[in-house]
Formats: C-alpha cells, structure tokens, sequence
C-alpha cells in the first residue's frame, strides 16, 4: 500500500515539472555573436636614436643592442675505464681538453632589426658638405668667366651670347642650384622620414635635378647644334623620368617598380638622342670640329654618370642594400663628375665661331 502511494506522488511531481529544454540555462543570450575583422594597424616608422637603433618590425618602437656571451667547446667522449682512469677522446684520439673563455655577442633582440644605417647622423654628413664645397666654388668660377665678356668692353654683344657668355652662365646656375640643394642636405634638412621603413629619403635631390638636368640638355643641344624640337622632347621627358623616380622612391611596396620602368623608359630616348647628336663631318670648318669634339667629351660624362644613377636608385631607394651614408657618398660622386667636371668642360671649351668672309669688292 505504501510503495503505490510513493508510485503515484512520484508520477504526479513529473507531470507538473517544467520540460527541460536545450537552451536552458541560456536564457539571456539570443545567439552568438560573429567576431568582427579588425585590419592590421600601419604603424609608422621613426628614426630610432643611436643608443637604441633596433626597431621592432611590428610596433616600431626602438630598443638598444643586447649582449649573450656563448661557451666554445668541442664535443667529447670518455673511452673505457672506471674511475680516474677514463681519458676524454676526440675522434679517436687522446687528447687533454683545454679551457676556451667565452665569447660575446652584441646585436639586435629577435624581432628587430638594425635601423642605424636609415638616417645620416652629423657626423656622416662629410658628404654632402664636400659636394656643397665642390659645387660652390665652380659656381663662382664659372659666373665669373661668363661675365668676361663684358668685363672687357663693358656691354652685352653677339660675343656674349652666342659664343662664350650664355653656356658659362647656364653652367654656373647648374652649379649653384645643385650646391643649394647640398647646403640644405648637410644642414639637416631636405628630407623626410618614409613612413613604411623609417629610411630618411631626400627630396632635395630630385628638386636639384628636376631643375639642372634640362639645363644640362639645354648646353649639350646648343654643341651639337640640335634643333628646337628635338630640345624641346627630351627637356620633357627629362622631367617624367626624374618624376617617375621621386614617386617610386616615396612607395615602399612592389609598386615602386612600376615608376623605376616608367622612368626608364623616358630614359632610353635621351640616350638615343645625345648619340645620335654626335656627328661626325670630315668637310666640317675647324671651329665646327672643335665644337663638337667638346661636345663629344661632355656627352660621354653624361651618358655614363647618368647610367650609373638609377643602379644607384635600385641598391639605395629601390631595395635599401645600402645605407643612407652610402647613398650620399655615390650621389656626391655622380653630381660632382656630371655637373662640375661637365661645366668646366663646357667653361674652358667654349669656342668662337667661324669668321665670316669679308665682302668682296663692289663691281
């Protein structure tokens, strides 16, 4: 009678319990929420200070170099024996081991990278303070023998401008707008920091070129005799091309390629055209063959100094296998020879025309 009365009390408290369901327990949640993506913050690159160079290669902050000292031994084995009498042997043979002190090693913590060569501190811009002194001093020297001219009869003549006074001038002002751009550079200034890697980039360089190598064209059309029209088309893509590789230098990215082709492409032109100015006339007057022997001469410094610039570009601005202070050091080199060398060629080449023939006598 009892175990029926606990059967049917247990029966009734299941009928009135509420039905378990799958979500109990979860009552406050109506579903899970899908994890939103979050792009990878770009972080900007600051040229890290010489007491801590390395930059980490995912935050950019800059640490100092560690130091591990690591113990040079060689391996040993022990021959047969007991006790004291076991010998260390070393590929078969006997040997006693002797004690090798440990050596250190400095470098950069895993994760970053040494960014010392990224920026030019002051005591590596000899460089640019010797191509300031190299291209200040032809500047003055070349004005000067432009203005000889009219130093002798004290007024502007067809001597002045056609023969000597006009290319001095042009060679001096190609001087003088290279050597402001390297007065700016040594002073600290004339650059940028490129976000993507932290390497100092220098833009003064293009402005100097931008406005020199038209100039330089504009001395070799003058030699050679070329006419308006050929000037005028390599002047303007003289200027693409130098556009080109100031847009590929500020890109870190695969992109860069793109502007370096671009420019190289407006490149091959101007070398077609300073070649083919170099003509050759056996039945040329002797003041014509001196003209384009000089011509010669400075279209040879150009062609090869300017060939060497964008191999310059690709180690430097291009891939950065080489460092800021080396970069300088072949820029120096490469202006100094394109711009003074090929003035002073221009300065002390400069030769008068041909004399006209006299009239002859009135019949």
């Amino acid at each position: 009678m009892k175990f029926s009365l606990l059967f049917i009390a247990a029966v009734a408290a299941a009928d009135t319990a509420e039905p378990v369901t799958e979500d109990a327990g979860y009552e406050g949640y109506e579903g899970y929420a899908t994890p939103a993506y979050a792009p990878p913050t770009e972080v900007c690159a600051e040229p890290c200070p010489a007491e801590a160079p390395c930059r980490s290669k995912t935050t950019g902050a800059c640490s100092p170099t560690t130091c591990g000292h690591y113990e040079s031994y060689e391996p040993a084995t022990y021959a047969e024996g007991s006790g004291y009498d076991r010998r260390l042997q070393y590929e078969g043979e006997e040997y006693t081991p002797e004690y090798t002190p440990s050596y250190g090693h400095c470098g950069c913590p895993l994760g970053t990278e040494d960014s010392s060569g990224d920026s030019l501190p002051k005591n590596k811009r000899w460089p640019l303070w010797t191509g300031f002194g190299l291209l200040v001093f032809p500047t003055v020297l070349f004005m000067w023998k432009g203005f000889e001219d009219i130093r002798d009869n004290g007024k502007i003549d067809n001597a002045f401008l056609t023969v000597a006074g006009t290319e001095r001038i042009v060679a001096g002002f190609i001087c003088g707008i290279a050597s402001i751009a390297y007065l700016a550079m040594s002073l600290g200034h004339g650059y940028i920091v490129r976000c993507c890697d932290g390497r100092s980039f220098y833009y003064a360089r293009y402005i100097d070129w931008t406005l020199t190598t038209p100039l330089q064209l504009w001395e070799l059309g003058v030699f050679s005799e070329a006419s308006g029209l050929d000037r005028l088309f390599i002047t303007v893509i003289d200027v693409l091309m130098i556009v080109g590789g100031l847009i590929g230098a500020l890109i870190c990215d695969s992109e860069k390629w793109a502007f370096w082709g671009f420019g190289m492409l407006c490149f091959i032109p101007i070398l077609w055209f300073l070649c083919a100015w170099d003509k050759r006339d056996a039945k040329a007057s002797q003041a014509k063959k001196s003209k384009m022997e000089s011509y010669r001469r400075i279209m040879n410094i150009t062609v090869v100094t300017w060939i060497v610039y964008p191999i310059i570009w690709i180690v430097s601005e291009g891939t950065g296998k080489i460092s800021v202070y080396g970069e300088a050091i072949a820029y120096t080199i490469l202006d100094i020879i394109s711009k003074s060398v090929f003035g002073w060629i221009i300065v002390s080449a400069v030769v008068a025309p041909a004399p006209k023939p006299k009239p002859g006598p009135k019949l």
